[in-house]
């Protein structure tokens, strides 16, 4: 359609994708989230966007896709990801088998 996506179409986009358990989509969706956030008039991957998208990286057994959101977020908001993320973030690690990594970014992140 050629329309720009906003944040929350972003978001609404990763819950479907969380719901039908969609991997591929999920990075297809992250690609163009990275496409988005470049330049002046781009998408700022704020706190509600990059909780939707880590929502749906658990959902999805996602963790390369979650680095690349945090990233993302971390851009968008100076380097100073606040604590939902950062422990959505930590969560899904640990959730994910990760737990010496989940364990090494609460103690860099957020100890």
């Amino acid at each position: 359609l050629g329309v720009p996506l906003r944040p929350a179409s972003f978001q609404a986009l990763a819950a479907a994708l969380a719901r039908e358990e969609d991997a591929a989509g999920l990075r297809g969706l992250c690609d163009e989230l990275e496409l988005s956030s470049k330049g002046a008039d781009g998408v700022v991957v704020s706190e509600p966007l990059s909780l939707a998208m880590l929502h749906a990286c658990r959902a999805v057994g996602e963790a390369s896709v979650a680095s690349r959101v945090l990233e993302l977020h971390r851009l968008a908001c100076a380097g100073a990801p606040g604590g939902p993320v950062l422990g959505a973030y930590c969560a899904l690690l640990a959730g994910a088998g990760r737990a010496a990594e989940a364990c090494d970014f609460f103690e860099a992140e957020m100890a």
